[in-house]
């Protein structure tokens, strides 16, 4: 299966790529501002499946909103229909494409293109709500990746409006959906998909999650990992937070008895927070381990002739 995806360099990309590599019989394409106009026209015209999430929301000029969100999705689908073959588009559009606003009016466009104009292939639409998760850019992609990046930095979480609604998603619940699609056929024409796990927030709310978990670390006490928001949320925060402040100090705990380290729920805590990093950055999660590794026990010697 030739899988392309577009705009590989962002953050819901990002997190694709790596799913679809650990996946059997797949060869990826990834494209992006960097990519020429030959390595676009090859990689469209041998594309079973492509994943459209390539755009801008934050540009310098208003008129890029429609260069890069409008006319690209005009370009892949003029080159996927002239082969005149079945092929799969999953399109990431934007609960913005029902408001009155330049980038909401653009991804509006590309929609209504995709709309009138998929005759031979299977295109499906995401209008995403605040997508967040690992690798988003802080003041960029989502309120949550600021929030964490912040929160982690000793930066202060601003909040105007405590009371204002946030919907959201997880990025891990938007690619679980992606990946069904691709695994099943699919009758030609056009149709909108929602990522049934969504979560509605305020924003003061938000914002007081977040800040709590550094209090946790220090309290030994994780979040309520059995609420599937703190859970996202605590995921992605954990992948913000500085490689220098991973690891837990140990205590030295002491009475008559003789003297310990706290190791035991030190230890529980970061395998549990390598379980609640769903397993990204394996490589930067084993560099901190170590530290957290090499947590012993002391026995004072008196304890031990008592033993005797």
């Amino acid at each position: 299966m030739n899988i392309v995806v577009t705009g590989s360099n962002g953050f819901v990309a990002k997190n694709l790529l790596v799913h679809l590599q650990g996946m059997e019989t797949v060869q990826l394409t990834a494209l992006n501002r960097t990519s020429n106009s030959d390595e676009w026209q090859i990689a469209l015209d041998g594309a079973d499946v492509v994943f459209h999430l390539a755009g801008t929301n934050r540009p310098p000029d208003p008129r890029e909103f429609l260069k890069d969100n409008t006319a690209l999705t005009e370009f892949i689908i003029e080159r996927l229909e002239s082969g005149k073959r079945s092929y799969k588009l999953i399109f990431s559009s934007s609960t913005q494409a029902a408001e009155q606003n330049p980038y909401g009016e653009s991804k509006k466009a590309a929609e209504d293109y995709i709309r009138t104009h998929v005759k031979y292939g299977s295109a499906f639409i995401y209008r995403l709500p605040g997508v967040f998760g690992k690798w988003a850019r802080p003041n960029y992609n989502s309120v949550v990746a600021t929030y964490c990046y912040n929160a982690t930095h000793g930066l202060p979480l601003e909040v105007r409006d405590p009371d204002y609604p946030l919907q959201l998603v997880y990025v891990d619940d938007v690619l679980r959906s992606f990946i069904e699609l691709i695994q099943q056929p699919c009758p030609a024409g056009v149709k909108e998909v929602i990522v049934e796990k969504q979560y509605l927030v305020k924003l003061g709310s938000l914002a007081a999650i977040i800040h709590s978990f550094k209090e946790n670390r220090n309290t030994l006490f994780l979040p309520q990992v059995g609420d599937a928001l703190e859970k996202a949320l605590y995921s992605t925060w954990l992948t913000y937070l500085p490689e220098t402040e991973f690891s837990y100090k140990l205590e030295l705990k002491t009475d008559n008895r003789g003297s310990l380290f706290d190791r035991q729920r030190r230890l529980e805590l970061h395998l549990e927070e390598s379980e609640q990093r769903d397993g990204a950055d394996h490589v930067r999660s084993t560099n901190h381990s170590v530290g957290i590794g090499l947590a012993v026990r002391i026995i004072d010697q008196h304890l031990l002739a008592a033993a005797d």
